[in-house]
């Protein structure tokens, strides 16, 4: 539970229950990440470094990890080194960072844009590990403000995107689960947690495999089911491309 309990609010101002990741959390997370992936994160010493917006471009990947226990879990299933992703992008002259967010010790919700310096005193208050990982000249020289900001306004707003969250890494049958997670325990997992949870798995399972099927409203068994008939298994429906544009419950799943 060390991995999880901690830095729940978001006020920066309150302990533990604040938007500021406790020393036991950050314990137990570098344990666990350790453990799980093999990756063994040092403690360094913390330099304030006033990194002016002109240093920063668009496109620019930031790359972000909270030792919160949810990121651990990511990058142990992704095998990655990052539990969220952002990027920069210059409006009306002045950078902003693009991101997709939901968590409680975020001010805002859903896919949004935030001013650079907004951004980094929020990262602050949350305990942002943040690597800023710059375009290089030649790519950043082909990167089209015009159409990226185009694009941003056609979704600014929709949900976080829940609805595809697995599949961006679970995109094969058999390569890409998390170590010691056997693939033939997903459907037993799924099962299991569609009794405990039913709309949690809907959200984050049964609607995509809804749309892999062309099918509406089939619940976790009907699914099965339905996947049987037609000669498939889950695993084959996961590893299906997500297609850009399916319409979920509460919109776009733009993750």
């Amino acid at each position: 539970m060390k991995l999880f309990i901690g830095g729940l609010g978001d006020n920066p101002k309150l302990p533990v229950i604040g938007s500021h990741v406790p020393e036991y959390m950050e314990k137990a997370n570098t344990h666990f990440i350790k453990e799980a992936i093999g990756w063994d994160m040092q403690k360094r010493d913390v330099t304030e470094i006033d990194l002016d917006e002109s240093q920063i471009h668009d496109g620019d990947f930031l790359a972000i990890t909270r030792l919160d226990g949810l990121d651990e879990i990511i990058m142990w299933g992704t095998g990655g080194r990052v539990g969220h992703s952002t990027v920069a992008l210059r409006i009306d002259g002045e950078v902003n960072i693009i991101e997709s967010q939901d968590a409680w010790y975020w001010p805002k919700h859903k896919i949004q844009r935030n001013t650079y310096k907004q951004w980094v005193q929020w990262a602050k208050n949350c305990d942002f590990h943040v690597a800023i990982l710059p375009l290089k000249d030649e790519y950043r020289e082909k990167f089209n403000n015009t159409a990226a900001l185009e694009f941003f306004e056609t979704v600014e707003g929709m949900p976080y995107g829940y609805h595809n969250f697995l599949f961006s890494w679970i995109d094969t049958t058999d390569d890409n689960y998390p170590p010691n997670i056997a693939k033939e325990f997903l459907p037993v997992a799924l099962q299991i947690f569609g009794e405990l949870l039913p709309g949690v798995i809907d959200t984050f399972f049964v609607q995509a495999m809804n749309q892999r099927l062309n099918t509406t409203g089939l619940n976790y068994k009907q699914v099965v089911i339905e996947a049987a008939k037609r000669n498939t298994t889950l695993q084959e429906l996961m590893a299906q491309p997500e297609i850009d544009g399916w319409m979920y419950s509460d919109g776009y799943s733009y993750v």
